[in-house]
């Protein structure tokens, strides 16, 4: 089957969408990496994230205007504390080894109740 263009049509048969909501068109949302840094500093001293995000937004003028969404900021979260998490297993599993092959090496470490490396 094929198909012929007849007629081309150059105005819009829709309603544009809002030039305040582009920013929110999922080509267009984005993390900044300075958004990226104050994520993982708040996140650092204990800040919430539900905090960070009320504040980012707050700075920015509003939610409209942060250039991403909740759901893309708490992937972001996600995202850092599941690299913390394997960074500090993996840093727990080399020294780990390091006792096996050397017996005068010793390694203890505890875990608190937020499962934070003490």
């Amino acid at each position: 089957m094929r198909w012929y263009v007849t007629v081309f049509e150059f105005g819009h048969n829709h309603v544009l969408l809002d030039g305040m909501m582009c920013g929110l068109l999922a080509g267009h949302r984005k993390l900044s990496k300075s958004d990226i840094q104050d994520i993982r500093s708040n996140g650092n001293v204990g800040i919430r994230p539900y905090q960070m995000y009320g504040a980012m937004a707050n700075a920015s003028g509003g939610f409209h205007e942060l250039g991403f969404l909740k759901k893309d900021f708490y992937k972001q979260v996600r995202r850092q504390k599941k690299s913390l998490s394997s960074d500090l297993g993996a840093a727990v599993k080399y020294l780990s080894n390091l006792c096996i092959k050397d017996p005068m090496i010793f390694v203890r470490h505890t875990v608190d109740k937020d499962k934070r490396l003490e």
